[in-house]
């Protein structure tokens, strides 16, 4: 019976660890997934564009957002992920930013499948709707992502 027990020991040890490796080398597989601030500063009585600085986008997942903050009122934005030229890419998907804060947002994009790896590329945002004060907002981003799609 002891030797039984400590085969079996043994056997879930050897089992756990092989479980917690490809867990582990599953999320560090993924490219560009540090998170960069980023602030967006929308003007009053008009449709405003802004960027995020330019990030290298290294595999096939989506990119992520987290919006942290907005500033003066509950005005909301659009985003989608374009190319570095602030082209977008052949297929585009829009996600809307207003109350959803700390909410952990994978932006499906085909980045990676227009143009291959690496790629550089940016978000973009865009006030929706109107909003008569201008208005900030801010949260982090990264070209990649461990969950998501």
């Amino acid at each position: 019976m002891n030797k039984n027990f400590k085969k079996i020991m043994v056997a879930t040890l050897i089992c756990g660890s092989v479980i917690t490796s490809a867990i582990v080398s599953n999320a560090y597989a993924a490219g560009n997934v540090g998170d960069t601030d980023y602030i967006f500063t929308f003007p009053a009585n008009t449709i405003g564009y802004n960027y995020t600085d330019i990030r290298e986008k290294k595999d096939y997942t989506s990119s992520y957002m987290k919006l942290m903050s907005i500033y003066d009122g509950s005005p909301r934005y659009v985003a989608k992920v374009v190319d570095s030229a602030r082209y977008p890419f052949s297929k585009s998907w829009y996600y809307y930013f207003s109350d959803n804060l700390y909410e952990d947002v994978f932006l499906t994009n085909y980045a990676a499948e227009d143009r291959g790896t690496p790629v550089n590329i940016r978000i973009e945002a865009k006030s929706d709707p109107v909003f008569y004060n201008a208005w900030k907002a801010s949260g982090v981003w990264s070209p990649d992502s461990v969950g998501g799609n």
